[in-house]
């Protein structure tokens, strides 16, 4: 109940969200709450009755008062569009920095005020935290991801379906990150449950995003089939009205000049070479460590600004070992969690073919590694939706704060739940691909240290300081973008790179 109350509720509004909360995770489980909650408490399907709009009035008005021109041509139009209930699709096309979740936050608490219901999704983890109450796509719409997200499990008599049915608005983060048969499965899914041939079920669509920024990963694909996989090339995106925002609200007044070198490195405006390598701007340039430069003095001890920091780089190998590189630094006691490895195959006696020494040695991408190191503050990402509804999805960041055998303590560090503390204990997890003769199965905590990450996982995030480790070259359309648009301020942003030559590719067809 205590979590409620910070949020502003009032006491008997916090005590309704905090029992139906209860509920709702016990029903999670397959169990009936009745049978251990022997208290009146509102029936699940019928939480609009304690949505305080007064809360979402408070928020929802200061953030509209603040709004420059631009964002507020799109509010009203987006907002007018639901008091119409006529459906509508729209995208806020903007580049980072330029306030794209600041007009979402708006919409949605004023959507709320005004009675309406909205719903707030991302493609990762990551972006949806940093929506009020965001959720990921594929969670929130039951995408089939081993389908390419190209269909839906969701029942039509699931409270889920229920849930969606009742939804007003749909905003959508990050949608250029999304595949377009995503956003053809979620618009048949909507036709679906309301049984009708109006696009999306004839609700409010409002996507945004950046198409500078990066495409749908297509595993082993050409230029081709990224940017055939993307929403521009889906028979629903002329249904689109697009906004644009050019006002960048990250970068400081004193960087003008930045935002327009931003703008110019993502349209591929720069000046490269035949390989498309350009020299790495001499006032950006790290000589030394790295990690020293960006981190520093943060390391010494428990500094909240250690969250505000990150070193990127393109492939995930460098994520892993830079992080041990950090955590190697960071004061305090480490420890170590060995995970129990299992190959699982069809026949049992096929598992001898696959020594644990050998899958030990496994990190693929998305599981956590065999050995895993941590320390009392320090920076964790989490590898698996726990609890989508509350913030524990995949790619969202926190701070360890107690570690225990079986759980650990760890605090939301960003976002509208920054500051909350949650239990993550160990589960197992599953990783499969088609050149995998077994299932692996790995149980450990579903974590990984995040004080570097890879490019594509920081889109949606920004820093006060950012490190690019270019060891390799960037390998696909809008990383180099990405990576330079994550920080607030060009005096925030070092790179250390190889020859200090940085690769920018750009898929001009997609900017088109």
């Amino acid at each position: 109940m205590e979590d409620f109350l910070r949020r502003g509720y009032s006491e008997a509004v916090a005590e309704s969200h905090a029992f139906y909360d209860i509920a709702e995770r016990i029903t999670s489980f397959g169990k009936e709450w009745r049978y251990y909650l022997d208290i009146d408490i509102p029936l699940l399907s019928d939480i609009a009755i304690i949505v305080d709009y007064d809360y979402h009035e408070r928020q929802g008005e200061p953030l509209y008062a603040s709004l420059n021109s631009e964002q507020k041509v799109i509010v009203d139009g987006v907002l007018s569009a639901v008091e119409r209930r006529l459906g509508g699709c729209f995208f806020v096309d903007g580049p980072g920095g330029s306030g794209k979740t600041y007009v979402y936050t708006a919409i949605y608490h004023l959507a709320i005020a005004r009675r309406f219901k909205a719903l707030t999704v991302a493609w990762t983890g990551i972006a949806a935290n940093l929506l009020p109450n965001g959720r990921t796509a594929s969670s929130t719409f039951r995408l089939i991801v081993a389908d390419q997200s190209r269909t839906s499990n969701m029942k039509r008599q699931s409270k889920e379906a229920r849930d969606l049915m009742s939804v007003d608005i749909i905003i959508w983060d990050e949608a250029p990150m999304a595949p377009k048969l995503a956003l053809e499965a979620v618009d048949a899914l909507l036709q679906d449950l309301h049984q009708t041939s109006v696009p999306f079920g004839g609700k409010i669509m409002l996507l945004g995003g950046d198409f500078r920024q990066v495409l749908p990963v297509v595993e082993k694909g050409s230029r081709f089939d990224m940017v055939h996989a993307c929403i521009k090339r889906s028979v629903l995106w002329p249904l689109f009205h697009t906004f644009r925002l050019t006002a960048n609200m990250r970068v400081s007044a004193d960087d003008v000049s930045h935002k327009r070198w931003l703008l110019e490195l993502g349209d591929g405006l720069l000046p490269v070479d035949g390989n498309l390598d350009a020299p790495v701007p001499t006032d950006l340039i790290c000589c030394g460590d790295i990690v020293t430069a960006v981190f520093g003095d943060l390391l010494s001890g428990s500094s909240p600004d250690l969250t505000d920091a990150v070193i990127l780089t393109p492939r995930n190998v460098d994520a892993l070992r830079i992080n041990d590189a950090v955590l190697d630094l960071l004061t305090g006691l480490k420890r170590t969690f060995l995970s129990e490895d299992e190959a699982v195959v069809e026949h049992p006696s096929d598992s001898l073919n696959f020594p644990t020494e050998f899958i030990n040695k496994m990190t693929p991408t998305g599981l956590p590694p065999h050995a895993l190191h941590i320390k009392v503050g320090c920076i964790v990402m989490l590898l698996r939706n726990l609890d989508v509804a509350n913030g524990l999805c995949n790619g969202s960041r926190f701070i360890v704060r107690q570690i225990g055998q079986r759980v650990l303590i760890c605090e939301h560090a960003v976002g509208d739940r920054q500051g909350y503390q949650v239990l993550i204990p160990r589960i197992d997890c599953y990783y499969t691909h088609q050149m995998l003769p077994f299932r692996l199965r790995r149980r450990q905590f579903p974590l990984r240290l995040s004080f570097a990450m890879t490019i594509n996982k920081s889109q949606g995030q920004s820093f006060s300081k950012v490190g690019i480790a270019l060891h390799d070259p960037i390998f696909s359309h809008g990383q180099l973008y990405v990576a330079f648009s994550r920080c607030r301020s060009r005096k925030g942003i070092v790179v250390h790179a190889a020859q200090q030559l940085m690769r920018n590719i750009v898929y001009d067809e997609v900017l088109r």
